[in-house]
Formats: C-alpha cells, sequence, structure tokens
C-alpha cells in the first residue's frame, strides 16, 4: 500500500511543477484544443522513427539519417494532409459538426 501511495505522491508533485505547461493549449481557440492537448501525432512520429530504422544495420552517415528521418517526417505530413479530422472523425458528433461547418462545401 506504502509504494501506491508514493506514487500518487510523485504523480501529484510531477504535475504542479508542469501544470502550467499541460495546460498550454488553453491559449488557443476551443475547436483546436482536441487536437493540441495529446502528444499522439509525436508519438507516432518516433514509432515511425523506429520502426524504419531499426532494421538498419548500418546508416551511411549522419547526414543520411537525416535525409531519411526527413523524408519520413515529409511522408507522414502528406498522410496527415490527405486525412483531415473532418474526413477521419465524421462518426463523432463533436467532429461532425466541426466537419459540417469546416470542410463542407457551401452551394
Amino acid at each position: 500500500m506504502e509504494s501506491g501511495v508514493w506514487c500518487i505522491n510523485s504523480a501529484v508533485k510531477c504535475l504542479e511543477n508542469s501544470i502550467e505547461a499541460c495546460l498550454t493549449f488553453f491559449i488557443c481557440p476551443e475547436e483546436e484544443w482536441i487536437s493540441l492537448r495529446t502528444t499522439n501525432i509525436i508519438e507516432r512520429l518516433n514509432k515511425e522513427f523506429k520502426r524504419r530504422t531499426k532494421p538498419m544495420e548500418i546508416v551511411a552517415g549522419e547526414n543520411a539519417c537525416y535525409t531519411l528521418l526527413a523524408f519520413i517526417c515529409l511522408k507522414m505530413e502528406l498522410h496527415w494532409k490527405s486525412n483531415p479530422i473532418g474526413k477521419v472523425r465524421k462518426n463523432l458528433p463533436f467532429f461532425q459538426k466541426l466537419a459540417d461547418k469546416n470542410f463542407t462545401q457551401k452551394t
């Protein structure tokens, strides 16, 4: 039980130290909060870096590694541009309203 209390105290202390950084997304418009309050995009990009570089035994140098990482970033950006939030999540009520407002062509 005591180890659980230590864990909770540690988590509370960590949150107290970084609460401002955790709530920075409130500065932006409310409709952008859902995208900004998570690190899913960063985590996904890091996972893709690892997936692409792990099978490589040797890299031809630092510049080659930077080129590979830049290519991965560009590929991910193209994927995100071709799958905007309104297109991907239209089944959720919040995103449906947002998609209708921002991504539907008005005639």
